[in-house]
């Protein structure tokens, strides 16, 4: 009995190490990738267009979907697969997560520009 105890917690133990270290690879390449993708793309100028600022968010946003694509399919799958990983759900969920902390948090121009439109937008009232 306290045999299989000790293999459970092994398990959980090991688990947690692989999110640690999956974390903070992701995070560490993130930190490296975002500011690259961002500078692409021009900060905001209130003098263009609305619909020449909304264009530009589209691209980007379609810009970081491509990359985080790829770049969780370069990465993770080839870890989990050196690893023998077999239960992902876990890994998904904090590497989801992990993701739209750097990935996304890291845009500083297309954060600026989604506030920026937020409040010029035809349908705002207020």
């Amino acid at each position: 009995m306290n045999k299989n105890i000790y293999i459970k917690h092994m398990y959980i133990y090991s688990e947690i190490i692989f999110i640690i270290l999956i974390s903070t690879i992701y995070v560490v390449s993130l930190v490296t990738i975002s500011p690259i993708i961002d500078h692409i793309f021009s900060p905001l100028d209130k003098k263009v267009s609305n619909v020449k600022i909304l264009g530009e968010i589209i691209i980007q946003m379609v810009i970081l979907g491509i990359a985080l694509h790829y770049f969780h399919k370069l990465i993770i799958w080839n870890i989990i697969n050196f690893i023998n990983i077999k239960e992902l759900k876990t890994f998904d969920i904090v590497i989801g997560f992990v993701i739209s902390v750097c990935l996304i948090g890291l845009q500083s121009n297309l954060h600026n520009k989604l506030i920026y439109i937020t409040y010029e937008h035809p349908f705002r009232l207020f």
